[in-house]
């Protein structure tokens, strides 16, 4: 099963961000929430960029795209480059990482594919090293990965529910967990956790998503 972004297109999403060390911290969390709430339009790259990240290292977890149409993860992952930061595309298809780094090279920027499953620690600390080793140490981590699935209380099954909390919010933790150490050790860095309006507007049957996106809130 494919993960999908937390909202598939290019509309506003939810979320939070822990940010630390001044200039960067500002600028990352200002570039990804333009790039949610702006899509292509922001990513025009005849257009000068809303901020300035050069010399500076992002890794997006969930940048590439399902379907027609510009995911928040990509819009983000192009926004980053056009903002002159060296970016690592992760997704758990390789051929959508491999298109956006590719597209984000030929527009002039950096950027390197990793395929990674966000619910595998080995495949997450995997990713956050081939990004530390090819990039330099990560600056802007960005949280993209989340699936929104319906059914209350009474009608999920507990297999159901674990795998949607699991990826919804323990890939936030674990993808949090192996980038920690080297912004800490670095002194700046800034982590931006996408969420969903479901996380905090009543919705029936939305168990899951409200229970799972939420805790990114947190």
């Amino acid at each position: 099963e494919a993960h999908t972004p937390a909202s598939k297109r290019s509309g506003r999403g939810h979320g939070s961000t822990e940010i630390f060390g001044g200039r960067l911290a500002r600028e990352g969390e200002h570039v990804s929430i333009a790039a949610a709430d702006q899509g292509r339009e922001m990513l025009d790259p005849s257009k000068p960029p809303h901020h300035d990240l050069s010399g500076c290292r992002a890794i997006v977890f969930g940048a590439g795209s399902s379907g027609a149409g510009l995911s928040n993860g990509e819009a983000a992952a192009r926004a980053y480059a056009l903002a002159g930061a060296s970016v690592a595309v992760v997704d758990i298809n390789a051929g959508e990482a491999e298109r956006v780094a590719k597209e984000i090279r030929a527009g002039g920027g950096v950027a390197i594919a990793i395929t990674a499953d966000i619910t595998s620690e080995a495949q997450v600390a995997a990713a956050v090293r081939s990004a530390t080793d090819e990039l330099g140490v990560i600056d802007v981590l960005h949280n993209n990965v989340g699936v929104a699935r319906t059914g209350s209380v009474l009608d999920v099954e507990l297999e159901a529910w674990d795998a949607a909390v699991r990826l919804n919010l323990t890939g936030a933790y674990l993808t949090a967990r192996h980038t920690l150490p080297g912004m800490i050790e670095a002194g700046r860095g800034a982590i931006i956790n996408v969420s969903s309006i479901a996380s905090i507007r009543r919705a029936a049957r939305r168990t899951r998503t409200g229970a799972g996106r939420g805790g990114p809130h947190g």
